[in-house]
C-alpha cells in the first residue's frame, strides 16, 4: 500500500496492489497524465481522456454548400487506451447546396482512425434515400471524418451523396462511432 497526505495534513492509504496485481484506488480515482505516456506493452492501459469535439457536415466536394448549425451541434468523446468512442448530435438550421457532390461526411474527429475501419450507429432525419432504412457512419484508416453509407432490405450498400440530401432542408443526425487509434 502507498500513502498520501490529505488536505488536513493526515496520512491516508492511496492505493493497494495485491499479490495478483489488482490495483485498488481507495480514493476512487485513477489519474492519467495530460499527455499520454505510451507503453510498448500492448496489455498496459496507458491513457484515458474525455473531451468535446465539434462535428460538422460536408460533402466530399463541398461546392457551394452552406450550413448553419442549430445550438444543438455537439460532440463528446472518451478515449480509453487505443479505443475511442465519439458521441454526437448535429442539427442544422439551414443546409443548402447546388454544386456540391460526392459523399455526405461527418468531419472533425478528435483523433485519426487507426488501421481498421470505424463504424457506428446513428438516427437521422432530412436524408431522402429511397428504399434505404439504415444509415451508418463509415471511416477508413487515418481519417478524421466518416462518410455515411445506407442499407436496406434487398438493397445494395450505397453511399449517401449530395442528391440524397435535399437543399434547403434541416438535417438531424445523432449517434455514436467507435474505433481504434
Amino acid at each position: 500500500a502507498t500513502t498520501a497526505t490529505n488536505q488536513s495534513g493526515g496520512t491516508v492509504a492511496a492505493t493497494t496492489i495485491s499479490a495478483s496485481g489488482l490495483i485498488s484506488a481507495n480514493g476512487g480515482q485513477i489519474a492519467f497524465p495530460a499527455t499520454q505516456s505510451a507503453s510498448v506493452d500492448a496489455n498496459t492501459l496507458d491513457d484515458y481522456e474525455e473531451g468535446i469535439w465539434t462535428p460538422a457536415l460536408t460533402f466530399a466536394i463541398p461546392g457551394n454548400l452552406s450550413v448553419t448549425y442549430n445550438a444543438v451541434n455537439f460532440g463528446a468523446y472518451t478515449k480509453i487506451g487505443r479505443l475511442v468512442t465519439l458521441n454526437f448530435q448535429i442539427v442544422t438550421d439551414t443546409f443548402t447546396h447546388t454544386t456540391a457532390g460526392g459523399d455526405l461526411q461527418i468531419t472533425g474527429f478528435p483523433f485519426a482512425t487507426g488501421a481498421a475501419q470505424a463504424y457506428g450507429a446513428i438516427y437521422w432525419q432530412g436524408i431522402t434515400k429511397a428504399n434505404y432504412t439504415q444509415i451508418t457512419p463509415d471511416a477508413y484508416s487515418g481519417d478524421t471524418k466518416a462518410s455515411l453509407v445506407a442499407s436496406g432490405s434487398g438493397q445494395s450498400i450505397s453511399t449517401v451523396i449530395a442528391t440524397d440530401v435535399p437543399s434547403g432542408g434541416t438535417i438531424k443526425i445523432s449517434g455514436t462511432i467507435t474505433y481504434h487509434v
